[in-house]
């Protein structure tokens, strides 16, 4: 690693401490000589970058061809599961964190991560910006959603280590987030700086999963730009403040990898400070690489600072070497400098993992309601079906009489003004057994309560974050969380409904009148319990 690093100029250096984004599915010019003139560390592919595994696979081939007899680049990608996923035609796309949280399983966190490292290998990536570990602590919060494991620290913890466990024994380079978590905040970061009133023993509870895995062992942690005030004392975000990183993250929590910033364009911080002038910050105060994805005269802005602050003695020779140690350290331990497998022979073993799946949508199925056992759906019930969620519709179609909706439909009014003609979609579930409901944003609410007052018998099936528990009419009969809109989940919620496989999960959160822990078995009576008691932790 010395050896390394002696050969590296100090612009070099300062590259290897950037991770850039950049437009198009395809190395151009523009893109070559920007990487190139940066001599970047990193780089980082969204979605606008890719179409398919086989275009991302080479587009991959192509920058490891770039990078031939330089320091090869960080690949990186968030792949996270239920939410957010950028390539969703060959890798195993997990359901969710908060579904894996549902099952309580490491062993199939485990084979999650693993998984999940293997097919972003094959595809030519080496770096996943996964999993989150932080605490699910206000439903509210839309940067959270369903990309947490849970609420509970311990359930955290077990699970953010064995999906890292194995994620980095696939030889993905390994990146938590994001420290130091978002609390109980409900603002979201990419459009301003949320500010956290927890103090450092409230925060301490927190940190519970990140202790766990750095104690572990983890390649890298993501940092959040939230403010602590009470723990720094001043309303600089987390990514650019000693007392958090240097103090905290490093000096009590004995993190010793790489320390990657959250993107420097986000609001939270472009609000107050300039790119170049942040990046600086986050170096100083603790930080080994920069992300900054989007705009092209960040880039530059960001490079010429952070030359300029070396230049100037402000960002010491010794200071950047640390940071590059730390980035060459990972580099080798997971193998960037091999070459990468012809493609032909990867491709061979595109899909793999996508059984798993199922396996874990299944295992994340958690019943929380079922009045008088209206579940399992008998044959002879008449559906009416009110969902966006084809997969779902046709599972439970299937060899039963079912009409499908759409929900906007419910909402439909009159086109001619003083109209009397009658919804049909109303209509046609007043006239249902059951009318079945498939929500998985806010914006669906509106209409699952005009078909609540209508129905005889109402089941809903939650696609999504358990914060739409909170809004649900008094009417639901039957209620089904599967916490992922992804095919998997629908395949399994249509399952469970027509009495083929249980609902073995419990809730990982606290949600509307549903503690933490709860779960109904679909399928198993509990001793002693009548029909419409629940099971709880």
């Amino acid at each position: 690693m010395e050896a390394l690093l002696s050969k590296l100029s100090l612009e070099e250096k300062l590259g290897q401490m950037m991770m850039v984004g950049f437009a198009g599915r395809t190395l151009d010019e523009a893109t070559r000589a920007m990487l190139e003139r940066f001599h970047v560390g990193g780089i980082c592919l969204f979605k606008r970058n890719i179409s398919s595994s086989q275009q991302v696979a080479l587009l991959n081939e192509a920058l490891y061809r770039f990078f031939e007899g330089k320091i090869p680049p960080f690949i990186a990608v968030d792949q996270e599961g239920g939410n957010v996923i950028r390539i969703d035609d060959s890798p195993m796309l997990l359901p969710s964190a908060m579904a894996l949280g549902a099952t309580g399983s490491a062993e199939l966190a485990l084979k999650a991560g693993k998984a999940m490292g293997e097919d972003l290998r094959l595809l030519g990536f080496n770096m996943n910006l996964a999993p989150v570990v932080e605490l699910s602590l206000n439903l509210h919060n839309n940067v959270m959603g369903t990309r947490s494991f849970g609420s509970n620290p311990e359930a955290v913890a077990t699970l953010g280590k064995a999906f890292i466990r194995g994620q980095q024994g696939a030889q993905m380079v390994t990146v938590a987030k994001h420290f130091p978590g978002h609390g109980h905040s409900a603002i979201d970061s990419h459009r301003d700086l949320p500010m956290l009133e927890e103090t450092e023993a409230q925060m301490r509870l927190q940190w519970g999963p990140f202790q766990a895995i750095i104690e572990q062992g983890l390649d890298a942690m993501m940092t959040a730009h939230v403010s602590l005030p009470n723990i720094s004392g001043d309303a600089v975000p987390a990514t650019l403040s000693p007392r958090l990183l240097e103090g905290i993250l490093r000096s009590q929590l004995n993190f010793e990898g790489l320390v990657l910033t959250d993107e420097l364009e986000m609001e939270a911080i472009s609000k107050q400070y300039a790119a170049g002038h942040a990046a600086i910050m986050a170096i100083e105060a603790g930080a080994d690489m920069v992300l900054i994805p989007w705009q092209a005269q960040k880039k530059e802005e960001v490079f010429l600072a952070l030359h300029e602050a070396a230049m100037q003695g402000r960002l010491s020779e010794e200071r950047i070497n640390t940071s590059v140690r730390r980035l060459l350290r990972v580099k080798l331990k997971r193998g960037l400098f091999a070459p990468l497998p012809p493609l032909s022979e990867r491709q061979k073993h595109f899909g793999k993992n996508r059984a798993l799946e199922e396996h874990i949508a299944e295992a994340a199925l958690t019943l929380l309601k079922n009045d008088n056992r209206l579940l399992p759906l008998k044959k002879q019930l008449r559906l009416a079906l009110f969902m966006q969620e084809q997969t779902l519709a046709k599972g439970l179609a299937e060899q039963r009489t079912a009409e499908l909706f759409s929900l906007s439909a419910v909402l439909k009014k009159p086109t001619k003004a003083g109209s009397t003609k009658p919804n049909k979609a109303l209509e046609r579930a007043a006239q249902a057994d059951v009318v079945v409901v498939a929500i998985s944003s806010t914006r669906q609410l509106p209409a699952l309560h005009r078909l609540a007052p209508v129905a005889k018998k109402l089941v809903v099936i939650v696609l999504g974050n358990p914060l739409l528990l909170e809004s649900l009419p008094p009417q639901v009969d039957a209620l089904l969380i599967a916490y992922s809109y992804l095919a998997a989940s629908q395949r399994a919620a249509a399952k469970a409904l027509r009495g083929e496989i249980d609902t073995p999960g419990k809730l990982p959160v606290a949600a509307g009148n549903f503690p933490l822990g709860h779960g109904m078995s679909l399928l198993q009576k509990a001793p002693g319990k009548t029909p419409n008691e629940s099971t709880s932790l």
